[in-house]
């Protein structure tokens, strides 16, 4: 039975691209939703990418999924529950500014998921004119199901919005409410660019390999399946990472010797200082 959170629900995406496309096709799963999808996506090769995709699951689900241009939504009429916010945030002023001038009153009863980077929900609200807007900061590996996303609500979120909105998310990864917005500039310092972290470990050990002897090819290898490992062990474990990590190091060993370099050459005190980068460029960006 659908609780009134999950009942048939239109959501329309401004914006096709990558995170996008990742959260209707995380939509199209079996179970997640019923309803219907609109894409509004300027691109026509992106368009065409996406309906490749997302057609045969939609049919298989029973989910009416319609991709289209903004120009192609004239007299279109029954707006929808969600918009979620999915272009460059540089472009998002007068993308939902474009889409009110063609469609007045399209989207006017629905709540606003922005997953567009430093746009806060003051300069959203304001631009679509009320204040229903839920913002979030996902990351990457929503691109295979596996990321995680800080939310943050605006009081005029009712909770069944709230489960609506944590829903769409969790198609494609965890989620993480937060009762500061000023704390998503913390997360997208920790997990919104945190996988470019792990790719430049990942770039880094492999080239430590080649210069140890090993082929590129083989170096890369062990390095890819060791994080990958890693990643899906702390997860899986539901173990700290500080206990995984002494239960590997066995005191005079191969992996005692190279932590105790990281620690001699100041590892922890760099990751925070790169994080703390990142949280005050995130700060910096949603100031404007």
């Amino acid at each position: 039975m659908t609780t009134p959170a999950h009942h048939a629900l239109h959501i329309a995406f401004l914006g096709g691209g990558n995170m996008a496309q990742a959260l209707v096709l995380g939509l199209l799963k079996p179970g997640s939703i019923t309803g219907q999808i609109t894409v509004i996506e300027p691109l026509e090769q992106t368009r065409s990418q996406l309906l490749l995709r997302a057609r045969p699951l939609a049919e298989a689900a029973g989910i009416a999924l319609r991709v289209s241009s903004l120009e192609d939504l004239e007299g279109l009429h029954g707006g929808p529950d969600w918009l979620v916010l999915a272009v460059k945030p540089q472009t998002a002023a007068a993308a939902l500014e474009s889409l009110k001038c063609l469609q007045p009153h399209w989207f006017s009863s629905g709540a606003l998921l922005s997953v567009a980077a430093g746009l806060t929900v003051s300069q959203i609200s304001s631009w679509m004119g009320h204040p229903r807007v839920v913002r979030s900061m996902p990351n990457t590996p929503a691109l295979i199901g596996k990321g995680i996303a800080g939310l943050f609500a605006a009081n005029s979120i009712s909770t069944v919005q709230r489960s609506q909105a944590e829903m769409l998310l969790r198609a494609v990864g965890e989620v993480l409410w937060l009762e500061d917005e000023s704390l998503l500039d913390a997360v997208t310092a920790v997990s919104g660019s945190g996988p470019a972290y792990c790719f430049l470990l990942a770039e880094a050990m492999a080239q430590a390999g080649v210069s140890l002897g090993l082929s590129p090819d083989q170096a890369s290898l062990l390095a890819r399946h060791t994080l990958s490992g890693a990643g899906q062990l702390l997860e899986q474990s539901g173990e700290p990472a500080e206990l995984l990590r002494a239960r590997v190091t066995s005191p005079g060993g191969t992996t005692a010797a190279a932590l105790a370099v990281f620690e001699r050459e100041g590892f922890r005190a760099l990751v925070e200082t790169a994080l703390r980068a990142a949280h005050d460029r995130s700060e910096a960006l949603s100031r404007g």
